[in-house]
């Protein structure tokens, strides 16, 4: 409220993800939220990833109040998600039967739904044709997401290449993990000066692909820049075991 009484901007970004309006939502702050749309924050506005705060409120069961907050707004509840979600599939998913019930009258019926009532909406979500459709999609998104991070890493703005792999670790299988994903970062904290960050994403890395050469590359790179040369030798003879052929693995040991 003092924030926004001396000229606070109620639709400012935060590092280009949250607005007030969602930070509010992920703080639990349903009167937050209130201030911030009286002051004239966006109820539309999604974001990076395009997500607006009505999808991320169904996201979590028990957000019923900040959902009727966000309807009596305006918010649009048929703006779908990145995969083609609806705000009410979402909140089905999460098992939110009041929040489906809530939606129900002011959503109106897809094109894929087979039988819309809220039963049905209930059935939809856990049907095989649905989970098929949101992981083909997933896939999908998640490969968009990793080209726009290297595309990023490319002309050197790799903040933005962060944020991308980021986003595309959240479409992730979690029975098949893209664990390049975890490496590219690591160069990426490396080219900031951020070494631990670094370390931390090569080991991540290094767990989910343990015969991955270049996930035992990146952390002994990793090591090397926080002066634990001790450690960054290990990290190299094991990559070079992994991955005998690599030049650089070859010249990181010389």
């Amino acid at each position: 409220r003092v924030l926004l009484r001396h000229g606070a901007d109620p639709n400012k970004f935060a590092s280009r993800v949250f607005t007030p309006l969602v930070s509010s939502l992920l703080g639990g702050s349903v009167e937050c939220m209130k201030l911030l749309i009286e002051a004239g924050a966006n109820v539309h506005a999604g974001g990076f990833s395009g997500a607006t705060p009505l999808l991320l409120a169904c996201s979590r069961r028990g957000n019923i109040g900040f959902v009727k907050c966000l309807l009596k707004a305006g918010a649009d509840p048929n703006v779908p998600d990145e995969l083609g979600r609806l705000p009410i599939e979402i909140a089905a998913v999460q098992g939110g039967k009041k929040l489906v019930q809530l939606l129900f009258p002011v959503t109106r019926c897809p094109p894929n739904m087979v039988a819309w009532s809220v039963a049905g909406i209930m059935s939809h979500v856990n049907s095989a044709a649905y989970k098929e459709r949101v992981r083909k999609g997933s896939c999908k998104r998640k490969a968009e997401l990793k080209l726009e991070g290297n595309k990023a890493y490319e002309i050197k703005d790799y903040d933005t290449a962060i944020l991308m792999y980021n986003m595309a670790l959240k479409f992730d299988d979690p029975n098949d993990i893209d664990a390049s994903i975890y490496a590219n970062k690591s160069l990426c904290w490396l080219r900031l000066g951020v070494g631990d960050e670094a370390l931390s994403d090569a080991q991540a890395c290094i767990r989910l692909w343990p015969d991955w050469g270049k996930g035992y590359y990146r952390q002994g790179e990793a090591f090397r820049f926080l002066q634990d040369y001790a450690s960054a030798y290990a990290a190299f003879v094991k990559a070079s075991e992994l991955d005998p052929q690599n030049p650089k693995i070859a010249n990181a040991l010389r």
